[in-house]
């Protein structure tokens, strides 16, 4: 199974290709063969294939330094993401609040679980429909297992629900909290029922219809 974080960066690349200017960049056939050797985990082949590019083209393109940064947390060197994934966020028109989150990725790396939890909460205020900050407020309390960290997936879990009416209605968060590892703990605890039963009950019975 493919973890929360691992599954947002594939999606937050092609995202970011969409949407971020590029004119003059990084050519899109490297970018693709670049998501391919990511996809396959070769993430060492990846980042030499970017680092091959013109440095000044790097340097200006919002999309490949952002990938440099997933690229960076696969390899392990998280400290080096967060560099990267805070130089994305200043070489152009960059959404904030994904930039949070891949900053509070590789905060969480480093173990810095304030700094995430702090950037993850600025990303919630920017998107407050948005549900990934909410999951990722979760996944930083799950990686510890304090009653106070139960206390903030309890926080976090309230927060989701009252970002909007039909919460519930989401493919991808159901996605996550059923099938992804991070979730594992409290998707096998009894809390998991009383926390988001009621949405889960309401989703399953519009996917039946």
């Amino acid at each position: 199974m493919q973890s929360l974080e691992h599954r947002i960066r594939a999606l937050a690349w092609k995202a970011n290709r969409r949407t971020l200017p590029r004119a003059g960049r990084i050519r899109e056939s490297v970018l693709d063969e670049v998501a391919t050797l990511r996809d396959s985990g070769r993430f060492a082949d990846a980042t030499e294939l970017l680092e091959r590019q013109p440095a000044e083209a790097l340097a200006q393109d919002p999309v490949a330094l952002n990938g440099m940064g997933h690229l960076r947390l696969g390899l392990g060197r998280a400290e080096e993401a967060l560099a990267m994934f805070r130089h994305a966020e200043a070489a152009a028109c960059f959404d904030q609040a994904k930039a949070l989150i891949n900053q509070g990725h590789a905060l969480m790396a480093l173990r810095q679980y304030g700094e995430a939890e702090a950037a993850f909460e600025k990303a919630k205020s920017l998107k407050p429909d948005w549900f990934v900050p909410y999951l990722m407020l979760i996944s930083a309390a799950e990686w510890r297992s304090t009653e106070q960290d139960r206390f903030k997936v309890r926080t976090a879990v309230h927060a989701l629900k009252g970002s909007r009416p039909d919460w519930w209605r989401n493919d991808e968060l159901w996605s996550y909290l059923v099938e992804d590892a991070d979730y594992a703990r409290i998707r096998e605890s009894d809390e998991f029922e009383i926390l988001f039963g009621d949405g889960l009950s309401k989703y399953e019975e519009e996917i039946a219809k």
